[in-house]
């Protein structure tokens, strides 16, 4: 589990992680389907995987599962979340 602090993209495509944290669950991150996106921080190769996440709202935890890409851009960056 990562607890994590960050700002949500509501105009974000896709739900999107650093790859450490898909491999740190146990992810093989480059077994998922690739695609190719392009956004701010240019063009990248995202590795798609469904998985489980809890978010916490005025403490209140909201669980779902979600196709979710994982980014090696991300391991330096921060986190897109949401689409």
């Amino acid at each position: 589990m990562f607890l994590i602090d960050c700002v949500v993209d509501s105009g974000a495509d896709f739900c999107v992680f650093p790859a450490k944290m898909g491999k740190a669950i146990g992810l093989d991150i480059y077994e998922g389907e690739s695609i190719i996106t392009n956004g701010i921080g240019g063009k990248e190769i995202l590795y798609f995987h469904k998985v489980k996440v809890e978010v916490f709202i005025k403490d209140e935890p909201w669980t779902f599962e979600c196709r979710a890409g994982f980014s090696t851009k991300l391991n330096t960056k921060g986190i897109g979340f949401f689409g």
